[in-house]
């Protein structure tokens, strides 16, 4: 039986954890986690002592089947299907399924003002990260 290594990527923003994946190289997962406490966090992101790997080489790195999400409220079903949800303080409510993260984020995004709840941060990583995939 063989011990497979994996190396989970989580970042802490305003109390909140957050996972950003998991990954079979621990270089990447470091460099994974730098790339994102850095828009977070600027200037004064601790940042991992590691050699710089572009996100595009790191991403490669990630778990074949992912299934929490960077974004807070989304996690993974199927092979292609993203489940938004909510706790609204009283019970879980399940927002709908989605074919992309993003989508499925999204979804989360305007429920969660519809309940009156403040934009959370991870969302401005969203709004980013579309723009990045749509280009």
């Amino acid at each position: 039986m063989s011990k497979i290594q994996k190396w989970r990527c989580i970042i802490t923003i305003d109390s909140v954890v957050t996972a950003l994946g998991t990954f079979s190289n621990e270089n990447a997962a470091a460099n994974c986690y730098n790339y994102y406490a850095k828009q977070y966090y600027g200037e004064f992101a601790r940042l991992n002592n590691v050699t710089y790997i572009p996100k595009e080489e790191w991403m490669k790195y990630t778990s074949a089947y992912k299934k929490t999400s960077m974004y807070k409220g989304v996690s993974k079903v199927g092979k292609n299907i993203w489940l938004a949800q909510i706790w609204d303080g009283t019970k879980n409510i399940q927002i709908g399924r989605y074919k992309s993260e993003i989508k499925a984020a999204e979804a989360y995004e305007e429920y969660r003002i519809k309940l009156g709840k403040n934009k959370h941060k991870v969302y401005d990583q969203l709004i980013y990260d579309k723009e990045i995939i749509n280009t």
